[in-house]
Parts: structure tokens; C-alpha cells; sequence
């Protein structure tokens, strides 16, 4: 690319001038020099179109997913506020009608008597069989009680009287292994004492 020119004037290719300059030739269109390199600049520039088209997408996509996620979130934020709320007011509702309730109530009326009514009947002719059979009915519970408490005395005096028993068997046993093991002691010194 590079050309010596000669020539007067420099600026035209091809003149001679006295001087040796060394010029730069423009650029010459890359379509009709390089044409491989025009159509891969253009399949890079069409890619990156593409990649820059997907990343917009891409963001345009996650940004909506967040939005409709904090959105989300959000609904059922309030939507358990508003139901704690609702449910203290009824709490404070219940609490306040229970107070108010207690401090309201009023004071026992005493009972209004029908002066033109007519006089109870006596019916202790009819009561004093049932009052017999109950008095009787008392007197044989005590009598029951009575003799188990005399079987339950009896039951732990023979059992006490046994448990006696045994145990002057036991003491009786022992003395006759303590008198036994002394006349054996007694006999051995006995021995020793002749040898």
C-alpha cells in the first residue's frame, strides 16, 4: 500500500516530483477488497444484535418476575394483617362485652310471692315411710361398718399374733444355734487342752 510518488504535485497518484515522499493511500472500500471480512463483521454485528436483543429480554423478563413476586408478597402481607387485625377487634370485641357484662349485671331480685295462692299441702303423712326406710337403711350401713372394723382388728391382731409367733420361733431357734455353737467351742478348747 505503502508507494513512492514522484512527481510535482503529491496529492495525485501517479505524478513524479523531485522529491521522494512516501504517501498512504486511502482506504479502499472492505466490501470489494476483503469480502469474507465484510460478511463476518456482518454475522458479528447480526450476533451481538441478537445477544443484545436476548439480554434486553432477559431483564425484561426478570424484572417483571421480581415485580410480580414482591407484589405477591406484598397481597399476602396485608392480607394477614387485615385478618390479625379483624381477629383482635373480635378478641377486643369478646373482651369488652365480657367486662361490660360483669359491671352491668344486675343485682338478684328477690322472688315475688302470690299472696292469693293456697297453702302447700302437708305431705309428711306421705314422707314418714320413706324417712323410716332411710333411717333403717342408715342403721344397717352402721352396723356393716361396724364389723368390718372389728374383721379388719381381728385380721391384724392374727396377723400380728403370728408375725409374734414366728418371731419367738426364730429367737427360740437362735438361742438353741448359739447354745450349740458353744457347747462345740467349749468341746474343741476341751480337745486342745488334752493334746
Amino acid at each position: 500500500m505503502n508507494e513512492e510518488i514522484k512527481g510535482d504535485n503529491p496529492g495525485v497518484p501517479g505524478e513524479m516530483s523531485g522529491s521522494t515522499a512516501v504517501r498512504i493511500y486511502e482506504r479502499a472500500d472492505a466490501s470489494t477488497e476483503f469480502p469474507v471480512l465484510k460478511a463476518f463483521q456482518e454475522y458479528l454485528e447480526a450476533e451481538q444484535a441478537k445477544a443484545h436483543k436476548r439480554m434486553l429480554s432477559l431483564s425484561i423478563f426478570f424484572i417483571v418476575l421480581l415485580v410480580i413476586v414482591v407484589l405477591t408478597f406484598s397481597v399476602i402481607a396485608l392480607f394477614m394483617i387485615n385478618r390479625n387485625q379483624t381477629l383482635s377487634d373480635r378478641l377486643m370485641d369478646i373482651a369488652l362485652r365480657d367486662r361490660t357484662a360483669a359491671i352491668q349485671q344486675p343485682a338478684p331480685v328477690a322472688p315475688v310471692v302470690n299472696v292469693q295462692q293456697p297453702a302447700p299441702v302437708d305431705d309428711s303423712a306421705r314422707l314418714t315411710p320413706i324417712l323410716a326406710k332411710l333411717e333403717a337403711m342408715e342403721a344397717e350401713l352402721a352396723r356393716a361398718r361396724a364389723a368390718a372394723a372389728e374383721a379388719e382388728a381381728a385380721r391384724i391382731s392374727e396377723a400380728q399374733a403370728a408375725e409374734m409367733a414366728a418371731a419367738l420361733e426364730a429367737q427360740a431357734a437362735l438361742e438353741a444355734a448359739q447354745r450349740a455353737a458353744a457347747t462345740q467351742a467349749a468341746a474343741a478348747a476341751a480337745t486342745v487342752d488334752d493334746i
